[in-house]
């Protein structure tokens, strides 16, 4: 076999077509990685990765892998050796053998050159070295079994026929269709889908480009390989002197029951997980929380992805990440995720359009502007919606047999560059995608209660939210009305900015809602600042709130402070500079009561948010130290702060002023908090004749394990509105219409009733960290030439190199061999004279 090994790469390396084949490969490479303008381009893309190679290599190696193996037995047979072959002490297994590996080894060597790409991306980091190495390795043990595999189709090709061109476009022909082929007989198929797209190499192929090595994928290409292999052994053995005619059948039962064996095999470990995640930062690795959600599918869903066509390379990146994270999610539901991409530009006329992403909107997609620029320097805006649409069947069995759900991976950020945020939205791929199939998995619907009765914000001033929440829970607005088990059923509660005191009994009621393990968001108003009369008068006065609710909140361990934080990072405020008597003439300025808080990186609920406005907040302490309670700050004021006991003068004056910065010398002054833990009552120890109407109830003195958020501003949950003759507006949250800025305040807000009914800590998805691997824009932009010169022509000039020093090492070899032999004849002849 050995022999056989070396006889095919010194026949292949030999003649200049070997070294022709290679070099096309490595040009073709060359030229859509970092020659032409494509999507593929490395530099374009601006990422220290090497996707592009393993995206394209599989297509070149389907011309690559039958060009190298056309001639390994068709031209034996047509030469006649084969014959000679058969007559040595020779088994056809080991010839097959003999001539795949070699087939196997100009492929591998074919890839070496390659390696000078990854070199160039190591320097062009930023900083240098910013490149994941193992998961680069691992894509390349993927393509090195796709060319593993692609050879043995070419073998058996070879076998089939004496024809070289023959036996190259059968190889072609059949690596295509195992590529793709069963793809799209899957599309024709739906009922099999699943079992026809597992018997193709693209969907073993998806997840190894990426440096997921996954033991079923494996074993895959193995099983293949042997197929394919065993097939050429018995064509080459029915074809030759060996064979009986009387046999002639049993070589189709032998591969026939080859085939079924490992299709067994495989399909026996399907649902074997043992994946190895070799990138550096695991982000093709679902966490438990993930894998447990999807394990729970019980009916089939769809994903709509809105996110297709001609993008600029970066949302094609964003586009790559969602495909690949449902590729990964669908390995833990087999059979129950579908899912399709949609270019809504292209599917629905121009003059439709604008009904089209209204549509689109309505359904709940957020709409992202994105500017770009022509050669010619000109700019130009794009709509795009990155986002997605989950269909799932109703659980409540109701009129409508599917429900959707809108999954929203990108939003604007004004406080981010938009590669931080688009790293940001890669990362929050995974937890958007599994937090809304979690709610599409539940077998209820959670319900939520708004709290009225004490002032609170109506269902206008809360629309927005509403809205949103209303896509996995069911919301109400509750009047508790002193009764003790107002609340029961309710998988959370938020009691949204009272201005009105709470009574006793409804105290009571929240109380016991906790102490049974019920969930609240508090966002509570310390301060009354009447914002009307500020404009009407341009002062005003901020007086402590009365909702009474400041007792049993210091029960449960924390104190709302009566003071108002002013911060240097705030917004911005239209105010009117005109003289009395005069023409209005608006000019922002800074409010600073209008404080920007940046949510901290290092929480689920805050990870990735944007800046999130609030107005006239105040500070949230920690009271008592006990183990039962964790507490964690989620949003807290910029360095530059400074607070003011009430009652204080706030006056439109102080924007016509440049504030000074001594003033602002307070750092990170909290103003929300979530506790997790087992509380006290705040009733226990209280005589409670009277409460509940007078009818008896079931008094809880401690709660179970459980968890509430307290916000020191009612401001953040609540939405802009304009009252008109012919309805409500309703401005989505956290929306400044006067700054045209998105903030986060919708996102905080759904995050954190996220996690008050989140059983499954999927929220704890956001906690992981990815590492963004840029190139250097300036070294790239300085030293294009170079660099594109360096991969297009080293790789093929190493090629070369290796042809030269291969075939000069063989002819001085066969010189040094002619002249020994020269000289053992020479001494024979003078030893027969003697």
């Amino acid at each position: 076999m050995f022999t056989i090994f070396k006889k095919e790469l010194h026949t292949f390396f030999s003649s200049i077509t070997g070294y022709l084949v290679i070099g096309v490969f490595l040009l073709v490479n060359a030229w859509f990685l970092w020659i032409g303008r494509s999507a593929m381009n490395i530099l374009d893309g601006g990422f220290a990765s090497l996707s592009g190679l393993f995206e394209l290599a599989p297509w070149l190696f389907l011309f690559l892998l039958p060009a190298i193996a056309m001639r390994t037995l068709a031209d034996e047979k047509k030469s006649g050796t084969i014959e000679l072959l058969l007559a040595q002490p020779l088994t056809e297994r080991r010839l097959i053998l003999g001539k795949y590996f070699a087939t196997v080894a100009v492929a591998w060597l074919s890839l070496l050159p390659t390696l000078v790409y990854f070199g160039s991306l190591y320097l062009l980091g930023q900083p240098a070295g910013n490149i994941d190495t193992g998961g680069t390795w691992g894509s390349y043990a993927g393509l090195l079994l796709l060319a593993a595999g692609y050879a043995a189709i070419g073998l058996l090709a070879s076998s089939l026929t004496d024809n070289q061109i023959i036996a190259f476009l059968l190889a072609a022909a059949g690596c295509f269709f195992f590529y793709l082929g069963f793809d799209g007989l899957s599309a024709l198929l739906p009922a099999a889908d699943r079992f026809l797209m597992a018997l193709g190499i693209n969907e073993r192929y998806r997840s190894m480009s990426r440096g997921v090595i996954d033991l079923r994928d494996v074993l895959y290409f193995v099983s293949l390989i042997a197929l394919f292999l065993e097939a050429a052994r018995l064509q080459l053995k029915s074809g030759g002197r060996r064979c009986s005619s009387r046999r002639g059948a049993l070589p189709a039962v032998r591969l026939t029951a080859l085939a079924a064996g490992l299709l067994l095999i495989n399909f026996a470990v399907a649902n074997a997980v043992f994946r190895i995640d070799l990138t550096a930062d695991r982000r093709y690795t679902l966490s438990e929380a993930s894998q447990r959600v999807m394990q729970r599918i019980a009916k089939p869903l769809l994903i709509a992805v809105y996110l297709d066509g001609d993008m600029p390379v970066e949302m094609k990146r964003l586009r790559a990440t969602i495909k690949e994270t449902i590729d990964e999610l669908r390995v833990y539901a087999p059979g129950k995720v579908h899912y399709k991409f949609i270019n809504i530009a292209a599917d629905v006329p121009p003059e439709a359009l604008d009904n089209a992403f209204r549509a689109l909107y309505e359904r709940g997609l957020a709409p992202v502007v994105i500017e770009e620029r022509a050669a010619d320097g000109s700019r130009s805006e794009r709509t795009l919606f990155p986002g997605a649409i989950i269909a799932y069947p109703n659980p409540d069995n109701a009129e409508a047999e599917w429900l959707e759900m809108p999954v929203n991976f990108l939003q604007s950020n004004a406080d981010a560059d938009s590669d931080q945020s688009l790293l940001v939205a890669e990362q929050n791929v995974e937890t958007a995608l599994v937090a809304a199939i979690a709610h599409s998995a539940r077998t209820h619907t959670p319900r939520i209660a708004f709290v009225e009765g004490h002032g609170e914000l109506d269902e206008y001033e809360t629309g927005d939210i509403c809205k949103e929440l209303a896509t996995f829970a069911r919301l109400d607005r509750v009047l508790i009305n002193g009764d003790a088990d107002a609340l029961d059923g309710y998988a959370a509660v938020v009691v949204a900015r009272p201005t009105q005191p709470w009574d006793e009994a409804d105290k009571l009621a929240i109380d016991q809602y906790i102490m049974r393990g019920g969930r609240v968001a508090w966002f509570i108003d310390a301060v009354d600042v009447h914002h009307d009369s500020l404009a009407a008068g341009r002062n005003t006065f901020a007086l402590a709130a009365n909702h009474r609710l400041d007792d049993q909140l210091f029960k449960y361990g924390v104190r709302i402070n009566p003071v108002v934080i002013s911060d240097l990072q705030c917004a911005l405020l239209p105010v009117n500079i005109a003289p009395a008597g005069q023409t209005a003439d608006f000019r922002p300025a800074p409010w600073t009561y209008y404080p920007l808080l940046t949510p901290p990186a290092t929480h689920p609920i805050t990870s990735g948010l944007n800046l999130i406005e609030s107005k006239y907040p105040s500070t949230v302490d920690t009271v008592g130290r006990t183990a039962a309670v964790t507490k964690t700050v989620l949003l807290a004021s910029s360095p530059h702060s400074r607070i003011q006991t009430v009652p204080a003068l706030v006056s439109l004056a102080e924007s016509m002023h440049q504030p000074d910065p001594a003033h602002y010398r307070l750092s990170s002054l909290p103003i929300a908090l979530l506790l997790e833990g087992c509380f006290p009552s705040a009733f226990q120890n209280r005589p409670l004749q009277g409460y509940n109407h007078g009818r008896p109830f079931v008094f809880i003195p401690r709660s179970d394990t459980t968890k509430m958020i307290v916000v020191a501003d009612g401001d953040i949950i609540r939405n802009n509105i304009i009252r008109r003759p012919d309805g409500i507006r309703i401005f989505p949250l956290g929306f400044d219409n006067y700054m045209k800025i998105q903030f986060g305040n919708r996102a905080f807000v759904k995050n954190a009733l996220s996690c008050l009914l989140d059983d499954d800590n999927v929220l704890q998805i956001r906690r992981r960290e990815w590492t963004l691997r840029m190139l250097d824009k300036t070294k790239t932009f300085r030293e294009r030439h170079f660099w594109v010169a360096l991969n297009s022509i080293l790789p093929v000039a190493l090629t070369l190199i290796a042809g030269l020093l291969f075939n000069g090492i063989r002819k001085n070899r066969w010189k040094t061999f002619r002249r020994k032999t020269f000289r053992r004849k020479t001494f024979r002849r003078k030893t027969f004279r003697q």
